[in-house]
């Protein structure tokens, strides 16, 4: 469904499409999603860097170069010890055209999904079954879930 949400009653996950944002990949290179064989050679995986996503998303023309320097977000100390994206929502940078979104971190992860040819799922934590949940417990360590925030 381009552009609009998958909302169904009582569901935890909500889809959302962001292909509409951008025309172009991210993650792999290719012009197709990651599920379809490409003819060019995957670059090795890594961490994205702060630089890395704020070339994109000028390259997409989302922000421009003159708000990211206003911005103060310096991509030489960036020592990565946040996500870029979160770097990027909370310094509220908004949208270069119309309707001038802030960048949100919904917005940006939806964004980095459609780059990398995933779909976009937003968890709504409200409605989780949090008994599914504890279940779960006996095979997640506490300093895992801690570590990588995962439970609520």
């Amino acid at each position: 469904m381009a552009g609009g949400r998958l909302h169904q009653a009582g569901s935890v996950v909500s889809r959302t499409d962001f292909s509409a944002t951008t025309d172009r990949t991210f993650a792999h290179g290719g012009g197709e999603p990651r599920s379809q064989p490409s003819s060019q050679p995957r670059p090795p995986e890594h961490r994205l860097s702060l630089k890395e996503v704020l070339d994109e998303l000028v390259a997409d023309g989302l922000v421009d170069t003159a708000d990211v320097e206003r911005s103060g977000l310096n991509v030489k100390t960036d020592r990565g010890q946040l996500h870029p994206l979160v770097v990027i929502a909370n310094k509220k940078l908004h949208q270069l055209h119309p309707p001038h979104q802030a960048l949100s971190l919904e917005l940006l992860t939806g964004w980095l999904a459609g780059k990398a040819g995933l779909p976009y799922l937003r968890i709504d934590p409200l409605k989780l079954d949090i008994a599914a949940v504890e279940r779960l417990l006996p095979f997640v360590s506490y300093e895992y879930a801690a570590r990588y925030q995962i439970l609520p």
